[in-house]
């Protein structure tokens, strides 16, 4: 429920801390942390992710935010529509 926000220099890549942090609260990254490279037509593909992501609990990895930068206002409404889901 809570989004992270890594905000890296050029060449670092955190799926690997990512991948421990998920092991560490008992997830299995093979079936539970999914990935997209954000870029052209992967907005969709994000989008039914995070849906997915929200109903069967599982982590979505959005890499490369800065290309995409609209599509994050996408994703802000899809968090705020998750928590009332879960509010209820």
């Amino acid at each position: 429920m809570t989004p992270i926000f890594f905000i890296l220099s050029p060449g670092a890549n955190p799926i690997k801390n990512v991948q421990n942090l998920a092991r560490s609260m008992g997830y299995d990254p093979a079936k539970q942390l999914h990935q997209v490279a954000l870029g052209q037509g992967q907005d969709i593909v994000a989008k039914n992710l995070l849906e997915m992501g929200h109903k069967e609990g599982q982590w979505i990895m959005l890499q490369n935010v800065h290309l995409m930068p609209r599509f994050l206002y996408d994703v802000t409404k899809m968090l705020d529509a998750f928590a009332v889901e879960g509010s209820h």
